[in-house]
């Protein structure tokens, strides 16, 4: 369970899907999910007349994305913050002033929505302590949202399985939401069942600090792809027992 890989594979889902020639062209509801909405947005608002949100975190990074971008978790996460729900809303306001276009742009909306929940949630620090408390609420809903898309899109008789396929996430990905959220609740379940009063904290519930280690490990030796035992013995050690790496730009560097 690694809820910052399933965030950065919910964006790079997303990324692929567009009208025509791409791996995916989500749907829901009849209405289209598309990469193109949210940097419409974006550039509507970098360039319109009218002030641009300036405490938002969108930049032209988190859209000319490159293999070293694609790999941060923040660019990911960023992409399901409120800043862009919100750059989202004003442009989809415009379209309806403008050109009549009221909701053309809503499945998206709620394609960020359903993610936020599980950015926010995963990224919270306050302890979860009891199976009642309101975001594993939110994570169930959350799921739901995404289980309801895909019974749309089997239940579609007039597409083809190809077509089908294209209009919702990978299976992987489909999978690996479901394990997250199924495995959390059962995880928080067992810990506050057999220890009454632990709260567990969503924030720590990743893999960063694991691939950090291998990072620094890597680093160490020049990124050497080939290691001899030589090499990685000591690189190890010294990561476990020294902690002498230090970690500035990686997933799980604190600063």
């Amino acid at each position: 369970m690694d809820p910052p890989h399933n965030i950065k594979k919910l964006r790079n889902n997303l990324e692929k899907s567009s009208l025509t020639g791409t791996a995916r062209s989500f749907k829901f509801n009849g209405k289209h999910i598309l990469w193109s909405h949210l940097k419409e947005a974006y550039l509507h608002d970098k360039t319109n007349a009218r002030a641009p949100v300036t405490s938002c975190k969108i930049k032209d990074s988190h859209f000319q994305l490159t293999p070293a971008k694609r790999m941060r978790n923040h660019l990911a996460a960023d992409i399901f913050s409120d800043d862009m729900v919100e750059l989202l809303d004003n442009y989809q306001e415009f379209k309806r002033d403008q050109k009549g276009d009221a909701d053309s742009m809503a499945l998206t909306r709620e394609y960020l929505t359903a993610a936020n929940l599980f950015v926010k949630t995963f990224a919270n620090t306050k302890p979860i302590r009891t199976m009642g408390d309101p975001r594993l609420v939110q994570l169930d809903g959350a799921l739901q949202w995404f289980l309801d898309w895909r019974e749309d899109v089997m239940e579609s008789e007039y597409q083809t399985a190809k077509e089908r396929n294209k209009a919702y996430i990978s299976d992987k990905l489909h999978f690996d939401l479901c394990s997250m959220v199924l495995g959390y609740k059962s995880y928080v379940h067992t810990m506050t069942t057999q220890f009454p009063g632990m709260g567990l904290v969503s924030a720590s519930t990743n893999q960063d600090a694991l691939e950090n280690m291998f990072g620094c490990i890597r680093a160490s030796y020049g990124s050497n792809t080939n290691p001899t035992v030589l090499q990685y013995g000591p690189s190890v050690n010294g990561y476990i027992h020294c902690r002498s790496f230090k970690v500035r730009n990686g997933n799980a560097s604190r600063k």
